[in-house]
């Protein structure tokens, strides 16, 4: 581009004024390439890391890395009350905020009926899709607190007993998202008002 800009001005110069547009080029090569710098620094600075993770899995996404309480799945319905402690750790260099998700199913077929998550804490912020929002920020891995506890048990409540000694399952799924330059706020854009006023 530089280039068809140059011989398209020279075609139309004469002697006494190559000093002069000699000196308008540089301007404008300097000009294209300060432009070109600048693209590429809010191209960095605009990128937000997000992780997510099942109470299965781990791996990087970026410079966010968690991991979650292992569930050993199936579970047999045996009891209203299952204990099912969950704990989500950040093992990133970063601070970031976390969100999860809970999904529970019948390993045959029932319908879902009646199931209470019961929060380790109220140290977070439902919404309406169904996402709990954690309500502090998790400092970087080894750093207090690095972790977040979140469920403690299922109640799960069976009227016609149908459903005892049969086996579900349940999956959480939990995002990480970076806490600097308001990451998670460009990423989770459906997150409630109240958790934003919260953590921001």
């Amino acid at each position: 581009m530089i280039y068809n800009q140059k011989k398209r001005i020279t075609n139309n110069i004469n002697t006494n004024n190559i000093s002069y547009y000699y000196t308008l080029l540089k301007a404008i090569s300097i000009g294209f390439l300060i432009s070109a710098i600048v693209l590429v620094v809010f191209n960095v600075t605009g990128a937000w890391f997000l992780k997510t993770t099942t109470t299965q899995s781990t791996t990087n996404v970026g410079n966010i890395n968690i991991v979650a309480t292992d569930i050993n799945n199936p579970i047999t319905y045996t009891t209203t009350t299952t204990n099912l402690p969950i704990t989500v750790t950040n093992l990133s260099n970063t601070h970031i905020v976390v969100r999860a998700y809970l999904n529970l199913y019948w390993v045959n077929g029932f319908p879902l009926g009646d199931v209470e998550a019961i929060l380790a804490n109220t140290d977070w912020t439902i919404s309406d899709e169904g996402y709990f929002y954690y309500n502090y920020v998790l400092a970087p891995s080894g750093s207090t607190p690095d972790y977040a506890k979140f469920l403690s048990a299922l109640e799960i409540f069976d009227e016609t007993g149908e459903k005892l000694g049969t086996n579900f399952v349940v999956n959480i799924y939990f995002e990480g998202a970076q806490y600097a330059n308001s990451g998670y706020a460009n990423l989770w854009t459906n997150a409630p008002e109240s958790w934003l006023n919260i953590i921001g």
